[in-house]
Parts: structure tokens; sequence; C-alpha cells
């Protein structure tokens, strides 16, 4: 069972905020690479060459695979980090998910009014895959508001302290859109962005 590997490329951003044109790093060739190569199993690697963050992307064989085009589980979700409050302070018109569980609504402060809540997670501590977190999004009728704005329109993530908020970040960049960030917890970003409490 043979590897593909991509190059890798270097990256000295802490979070992508790059434009999926101009950008080679795997957050804005997944979905594209992904459509091309399926079924094959992406998992993003990074290290450092030196001072500069390098990453890349590792694509496990069909024989490997173990179903669909995007079955990545949601434990091989990079954990993002939480964004500067300068760049969530000049997102614009952002649109907030909160992917707490259901009975974790009051950790890290009370839900933003804004913000509409699809859970990372389909057990304790087990994060959904891409398709699943992708379906739940459907239902909700998060995806449909997240099209019609457009793949570069700013999204902020967020759990109760960002850990969560960071791979769900990680998930909505793999699905496809690129102005994605992780706003950590609710009280974090309503200290930066009073507007969307």
């Amino acid at each position: 069972s043979s590897s593909y590997i991509m190059p890798l490329v270097a990256c000295s951003m802490s979070s992508c905020r790059t434009s999926m044109s101009a950008c080679l790093t795997p957050c804005g060739a997944l979905a594209r690479v992904r459509t091309q190569l399926s079924p094959l199993k992406f998992r993003v690697r990074q290290s450092r060459v030196g001072g500069t963050r390098v990453r890349g992307l590792v694509a496990a064989s069909s024989s490997s695979s173990s179903g669909g085009s995007s079955g990545v589980q949601g434990d091989e979700l990079e954990k993002r980090p939480i964004a500067e409050p300068a760049i969530l302070k000049n997102l614009g018109d952002v649109f907030v998910l909160d992917v707490r569980d259901n009975d974790e609504m009051d950790m890290g402060g009370e839900k933003l009014s804004s913000s509409v809540n699809v859970p990372l997670n389909k057990a304790k501590g087990v994060n959904k895959t891409l398709d699943e977190f992708k379906a739940d999004l459907e239902a909700a009728g998060v995806w449909a508001t997240l099209e019609q704005r457009g793949t570069d329109a700013p999204i902020i993530t967020h759990c109760g302290a960002g850990g969560r908020g960071g791979k769900a970040c990680d998930a909505m960049t793999k699905l496809g859109f690129t102005n994605v960030h992780n706003g950590g917890g609710p009280d974090d970003v309503r200290a930066v962005r009073p507007d969307l409490s």
C-alpha cells in the first residue's frame, strides 16, 4: 500500500489568510485534490524547517482507505490556533459556528445570539468525520447559508475554549471554505466582537 506525498510548501502564517488561488497549502488545495484523487484519504503533515513552518499533504492509497471521498476521521483534524483579536475584529459580516456539545452550552460563556450550534462531536471525545459533520451542517440549514455567502465569506468557529473550535476551523477549511478562523470560546469572541453577542 504505497503513499503519495504532495510537495511540502512553506507557510509563515499562524492561520491561513491567503486566497485559494494564491495558496498551495492543504487549506486551499485539499478540496480540489480530493475530488481529483478520490477515494484517497488525506492527512496533513506539519513540521519546521529552520524557522519556517512547513506543511504538506499525505494521501494514503485507495487500498488502505476505508470509504468515501471525504472520510477523514475527526481525530485527524488539525487543531488550528485561536485567531488574533485584530483579525476577528476586521472580518466584517461573519458567520459564527458554535461546535459545543448540546450538554455543554454553558462552557466558555453564554451562547452568542448570532451563532448557530452544530456539535463537532458524535460522542464524548470522538469527532465526526467530515461527511458526518457536513451532513449535520446541511440538516441544520447552515450549509445552504454558507454556500449562498460564498466560500470566501468569513466564518468564526468556536467551542468552549478553542480546542474543538480549532478542529472545526480545519474541518470547514477542508470542506472548501477559505476564510475560517478559530474564535476560541464565546466569551473570547464576545470580547473582540460585541456586535455578535
